[in-house]
């Protein structure tokens, strides 16, 4: 009995339990990692990993089958509010538009997106931001470009210009 509590005195060590999270997280086990971080978050709200907790647990939310980009989003926002001055924020608001934009929500996405590219343009998510922006704004330029066309009176143009863009 004496082997099981010093056992469990040494599992329950912040860091332990920080890397159990980890270990879950990798080993593709969302739900066990989630569950990790929000004990992590819970036992340990002062803790120096405690930001990093509260973004894995987005991670964890991103990350599963079909994901669940809301409370994805919602944890990304709890590191860009609550932990401000932590080298988080980049990627939180990285990836909260990331899950805005698996949500459909594209100006939200874009405004967080700007946000890295204005605010934290040297960040190792910087690049990515500005891909993603780009790709919003692609998709966005064909759209009007394709809703131009089809405001061609003439169907003979309009397939001519369908055809001209392999389109059919």
């Amino acid at each position: 009995k004496e082997q099981e509590a010093i056992q469990k005195q040494v599992v329950e060590t912040p860091e332990n339990l920080y890397q159990s999270g980890l270990e879950a997280f990798k080993g593709g086990d969302m739900v066990k990692a989630r569950e990790a971080f929000s004990r992590f978050v819970d036992l340990y709200p002062k803790h120096d990993l405690t930001a990093n907790a509260v973004y894995w647990i987005g991670e964890s939310y991103y990350n599963m089958p079909g994901g669940r980009y809301r409370d994805a989003a919602q944890a990304y926002t709890q590191v860009i509010e609550t932990y401000k001055n932590t080298p988080w924020v980049p990627d939180a608001y990285y990836k909260r538009g990331s899950a805005y934009l698996e949500q459909g929500l594209k100006e939200q996405a874009r405004a967080d997106f700007q946000m890295v590219l204005k605010n934290f343009a040297d960040s190792t998510v910087a690049p990515l931001a500005k891909a993603k922006l780009d790709g919003i704004k692609t998709v966005e330029s064909h759209v009007s470009a394709v809703l131009r066309k089809l405001q061609l009176s003439n169907r003979h143009e309009l397939a001519q210009w369908a055809t001209d863009r392999r389109l059919i």
